[in-house]
């Protein structure tokens, strides 16, 4: 998770009746979790369940049943990507953060959860051993957050920060920061730019310009003071 920025939660696979599946929770359906306490839900919170019980609150916390022991010889790795509206004020609600749950509201790489799986698993054989069982992957292209491609305007650019920054090093700055950088009217009006997926900040034009900020130095961006004359009334000479 701190390599990859994607949380992962390992079931001890002969405690499940599978398969597993993702759903909403019934009202008033209980589970036991890991730090030891029980939560009624409602069909506000998703679910990692089985065809008999909970297995974990999506995104949050996993339940005790389920849970890894001593006795525990085959494991199932779930990695997952959760809409961060469907887990926002959640973890509040329940009175329950972990570090997965403020990732997960914060939003993850929507694209990362079989590489981490394949982290995870390269890890796992190299210090216990063990083989690898099948990846199964439901993805839902529909639901898949996608960037957008958002105009970048020189001009705009130049009204934010107050100086002029050179075209090739705008470019520089951009693709160097994994973004997809396409010229408009060979970049005299500026760019279209995509953010690469787990760059979810980035969703319109003054971020990319933040981003150009940073990049290029705040020190740089020289300091300025527009001075306006002001007019003064004499409140005495209306009496």
């Amino acid at each position: 998770m701190i390599t990859t920025g994607q949380p992962l939660h390992a079931y001890d696979l002969d405690c499940i009746n599978s398969p597993i599946v993702v759903r909403k929770a019934k009202n008033k359906e209980t589970i036991e979790l890991l730090d030891g306490s029980s939560k009624t839900l409602n069909e506000s919170y998703l679910i990692i369940a089985d065809q008999n019980k909970p297995l974990g609150i999506a995104g949050i916390m996993g339940g005790i049943d389920s849970s890894i022991t001593d006795h525990t010889k085959s494991i199932v790795i779930e990695s997952a990507y959760f809409n961060p509206k469907t887990i926002m004020g959640c973890p509040r609600m329940l009175n329950l953060h972990s570090e997965a749950s403020l990732r997960f509201e914060r939003g993850v790489d929507p694209t990362i959860q079989i590489e981490a799986i394949d982290m995870f698993t390269i890890l796992l054989n190299k210090i216990a051993g063990g083989e690898n069982g099948p990846i199964t992957s439901k993805i839902s292209e529909k639901h898949t957050p996608k960037n957008k491609t958002i105009n970048l305007r020189k001009n705009k650019i130049k009204n934010i920060l107050g100086i002029t920054i050179p075209n090739a090093k705008i470019v520089s700055i951009l693709k160097n920061l994994k973004m997809n950088v396409k010229e408009n009217d060979f970049g005299y009006q500026g760019w279209s730019v995509i953010a690469p997926s787990y760059r979810f900040d980035i969703n319109d034009e003054c971020d990319l310009i933040e981003e150009i900020a940073r990049i290029y130095g705040y020190d740089n961006i020289t300091e300025s003071i527009e001075n306006e004359p002001s007019t003064f009334i004499n409140e005495s000479n209306r009496l």
